[in-house]
């Protein structure tokens, strides 16, 4: 009976995200796993700071800032759906939609393809610096079709593929512990070298855990692209770039495939298993 909830919790929370988007408030799941890193991260972070107590206290964050949101849906939702299971269903849509933005994931990539289309380079590298780490100043408009494709991908990753992932194998939990591990990834990847073994485990665990959504992520996104491009190339394979506008539009485009895909595969799969619990 849970998957068929499940079911629903997912459908509810892609209409939420397309009709109003990700929710810019206080209570926001973004906002609450932030306070929850910054806190553990003071308080995890050991007075005298030795290379192996860093390292140890590092597990300790990593364990306290992923576990609670995980052990706290996971306990939260078990009860629910043993007394009250449409308010589990709402509550699980409601957190899955924190987790995912299919609205906005390749905004900003568009701003700048349509910066580049009108040969606005100054405008194409301001915006482009909102998406990029690297210094966009003097960046030649290849590499910044190639710092916006990139970032489509991660924002596939982060914002769809990951989250209905561990939505699929283990419903809200597992998404908001991969959500709390991207806000506790993002923290520790700070310019800050107290971070350089403290962060050392979240790093290690985090390419463990995107390791198959990563996958995935990639495999998609080379079918759909070579399913939009007029020329069949992967645009996301380094070196199968051209440097236009156009280019970013095609990855914007793979993307947004991608994600319909994986909603599709996850629905069906969802779907499969609820009718073989049926007829069992």
């Amino acid at each position: 009976m849970i998957l068929i909830y499940q079911t629903g919790a997912l459908i509810l929370a892609i209409l939420l995200d397309l009709l109003i988007g990700r929710p810019d408030l206080p209570w926001h799941l973004d906002f609450l796993l932030d306070k929850l890193t910054a806190v553990s991260d003071r308080q995890f972070y050991p007075e005298y700071p030795g290379q192996k107590t860093l390292y140890r206290h590092g597990i300790y964050l990593f364990l306290f800032v992923v576990g609670v949101p995980v052990l706290f849906f996971a306990g939260l939702l078990l009860e629910l759906y043993r007394f009250l299971p449409i308010a589990a269903f709402i509550v699980e849509g409601i957190i899955l939609w924190q987790t995912i933005d299919l609205r906005n994931m390749t905004r900003r990539a568009m701003v700048v393809a349509q910066d580049l289309e009108l040969s606005d380079q100054f405008a194409a590298r301001l915006h482009v610096s909102f998406i990029s780490d690297r210094e966009t100043g003097t960046m030649d408009e290849q590499t910044i079709v190639s710092e916006s494709i990139r970032y489509v991908a991660a924002s596939s990753l982060e914002y769809v593929i990951g989250p209905l992932f561990y939505f699929f194998f283990a419903g809200t939990a597992g998404s908001a512990g991969y959500r709390s591990l991207h806000v506790l990834k993002s923290r520790v990847d700070q310019p800050d070298d107290r971070y350089i073994v403290y962060g050392q485990f979240t790093r290690l665990m985090y390419h463990a855990f995107t390791f198959l959504p990563r996958q995935f992520n990639t495999y998609l996104l080379k079918v759909m692209s070579r399913l939009v491009d007029k020329h069949d190339r992967n645009i996301f394979q380094d070196g199968n770039q051209a440097a236009s506008g156009t280019d970013i539009r095609i990855a914007v485009q793979a993307a947004r495939l991608a994600a319909i895909s994986a909603i599709a595969i996850s629905l069906l799969l969802k779907a499969v298993f609820v009718i073989a619990l049926f007829r069992g």
